[in-house]
């Protein structure tokens, strides 16, 4: 029998103040039982602060604005001195294609603005249940069924205000690949499918009646065209569509509304589909 005291978590924030992140920290003090416990411009202020010398807060939270705002060998040092604690990169949409500082953050570090809370709500969520942090060397699998998991924190505001049940398409070549990230989305309250570009034309071909699908999630890697007609049903916004990569730098194509990183679509789809759902 465990006897453990749950206790509540002691989270630091790393960044200087900016608009940009205002409401994020708005929404960590109100969320967290005691508030943020220490606040710091850099790196390296954080790590010579009295609440890092003992023992490191439970969760830090850094907030990256811009490219190579923190330097490499800082952020080594805080991912070695948090080895047994929680470090979560926030990115700013400037950095979202960039794939320089990539390699600088491990993917189970990082996460993008607008998927920050269902994340953070998440780590604070694993904490409390006293399992373990996903290492800063996990496997990208890892990372992704870390994501997946995340995905059950925002299921319920995810599926606030839809009186049906929305449905989506992944298109991709990749049969692994699209049968689980159609398993996500069937978990964030989403009636998706999957298939080939050949089965969403076939599906496209439908009368209104069959409903087809309203929410088209692309695999770029290796995808040469898009069916005949959705280009046109994206400008009358009919369908809207989501383009998804995993190479980092991969520009946006003009078609399509959204660009979501493979490695995080747990979280960002979820972001999404709240949006697009309001």
């Amino acid at each position: 029998m465990n006897t453990a005291i749950a206790r509540f978590p002691i989270v630091a924030v790393i960044g200087p103040q900016s608009a940009v992140f205002s409401g994020l920290r708005r929404w960590l003090s109100g969320t967290l039982p005691r508030g943020i416990a220490g606040s710091f411009r850099t790196i390296q202020e954080a790590l010579d602060s009295s609440l890092f010398a003992a023992q490191p807060p439970d969760l830090a939270v850094v907030l990256r604005e811009y490219s190579d705002q923190y330097a490499p060998s800082d952020v080594s040092r805080l991912i070695g001195r948090m080895i047994f604690s929680r470090v979560l990169c926030c990115s700013s949409a400037w950095c979202i294609s960039d794939g320089r500082t990539h390699d600088v953050w491990p993917a189970a570090c990082r996460t993008e603005l607008g998927s920050a809370e269902a994340r953070i709500m998440h780590e604070l969520q694993e904490f409390l249940r006293q399992n373990p942090p996903l290492s800063p060397i996990a496997a990208a699998e890892e990372v992704f069924a870390l994501h997946a998991g995340a995905v059950e924190s925002a299921t319920t505001a995810a599926r606030t205000g839809q009186s049906r049940a929305v449905r989506a398409f992944v298109m991709s070549a990749d049969v692994p690949l699209r049968t689980t990230l159609q398993a996500v989305l069937n978990a964030a309250g989403v009636q998706a499918e999957s298939g080939s570009s050949e089965v969403l034309a076939a599906l496209l071909m439908q009368t209104a009646a069959a409903t087809p699908p309203e929410l088209l999630f692309v695999d770029l890697d290796g995808q040469e065209h898009l069916p005949a007609g959705l280009t046109e049903r994206a400008a009358e916004k009919i369908i809207r569509i989501a383009a998804i990569t995993g190479f980092a730098g991969t520009q946006r194509p003009a078609w399509a509304d959204e660009l979501l990183d493979k490695n995080e679509f747990s979280l960002q789809a979820t972001s999404l589909l709240r949006r697009w759902s309001a």
